[in-house]
């Protein structure tokens, strides 16, 4: 877990939500985190570990542009899976909250997501 910044943890995170991690939610870690750099053993032993509490990862987030991003990440997360769990919604709201996204930004993030 050491391996991956707050970003990243903040993904790990999401996919745990609902305290499952599905194969679908554990392959799109797979390729996030592989897009950024981060080695396969490291990625596998990430997927075996609970991350830490959102709200202390959000705190570590950058810049405005940065939080739109993990913003579509975490979207993308929540959706891979074909169903969207209650846990999952609430975290959407509740991430979106913390990183100062108003619902106008989550709205076209949302939309952007969907449609990609």
């Amino acid at each position: 877990m050491d391996k991956l910044n707050a970003n990243q943890q903040l993904l790990l995170a999401t996919a745990w939500v609902d305290n499952n991690l599905d194969a679908t939610e554990a392959d799109l870690l797979r390729q996030i985190l592989g897009k950024q750099g981060i080695g396969a053993a490291d990625i596998e032993s990430a997927l075996q570990t609970q991350p830490p509490s959102t709200s202390s990862l959000i705190a570590q987030m950058p810049g405005a542009q940065a939080r739109e991003d993990v913003m579509r990440d975490v979207l993308r997360m929540c959706f891979s899976d074909g169903v969207l769990e209650f846990e999952e919604f609430d975290l959407i709201e509740r991430v979106a909250g913390q990183l100062g996204l108003n619902e106008e930004t989550l709205e076209r993030i949302r939309t952007e997501v969907s449609a990609g």
